[in-house]
């Protein structure tokens, strides 16, 4: 997705369109509707809430892409063991303990070092991407009361500094991130809260650099 021009790009492949011959036909056995899922939910939320963070939007867009869809509708029915079977189908594959990215790295990481990361480290790159759907599973489903409601109350009160925050913007975002989502407790307390998570969803996760 292309913001700048509210653009969606598709590669042909994911829809099923696959050329035989000089003809591009349809062939319904080999469509992945995934990257028009994760491409489409940057589109719909950029343009209101591109205030929020990258590991958000890369986490969300991830997320809508492990659940299950059928017949035109998302099934929420066990996001957690969704997200996870999507990890250990994708790079999950590669570890016996998916090593995710630290959070306190995570959840600070700005735009433009997630960028630079993409184009010089791809392993870390898909790492960092599995590690942010993994916090945004958590921080929704399992966090406090498991409501979302720290999640909301971030969201609301970054929109709300958005407005006035200039350049001291990455000291604010950290700041309410540690008011709404650590809420006193240290990183690698949470840290140890989402391996428990994600363990009673059938996936091991260590945190690493």
């Amino acid at each position: 997705y292309i913001p700048s021009r509210n653009l969606t790009m598709m590669p042909y492949a994911s829809l099923g369109i696959v050329k035989k011959g000089t003809n591009w036909v349809f062939d319904g056995t080999r469509r992945d509707f995934g990257v028009l899922i994760h491409e489409l939910t940057h589109q719909a939320l950029l343009r209101r809430w591109a205030f929020l963070p990258v590991w958000f939007h890369e986490g969300i867009a991830e997320y809508m892409q492990a659940m299950p869809y059928r017949s035109g509708q998302f099934l929420f029915t066990n996001p957690g063991a969704a997200v996870s079977k999507h990890i250990r189908d994708g790079i999950g594959r590669l570890y016996d303990e998916f090593p995710c990215t630290r959070l306190e790295s995570l959840l600070t990481l700005e735009l433009r070092m997630w960028n630079q990361i993409n184009s010089v480290d791809p392993r870390r790159s898909l790492r960092n991407y599995a590690s942010a759907e993994i916090a945004v599973s958590y921080f929704m489903h399992a966090d406090g009361a498991g409501d979302g409601s720290h999640f909301i109350s971030w969201i609301h009160d970054l929109k709300r500094a958005a407005r006035s925050a200039g350049n001291n913007w990455p000291a604010r975002k950290r700041a309410l991130t540690e008011k709404h989502l650590l809420r006193g407790r240290s990183w690698s307390e949470v840290e140890g809260e989402i391996r428990k998570f994600l363990r009673q969803k059938g996936l091991r996760v260590v945190f690493s650099r």
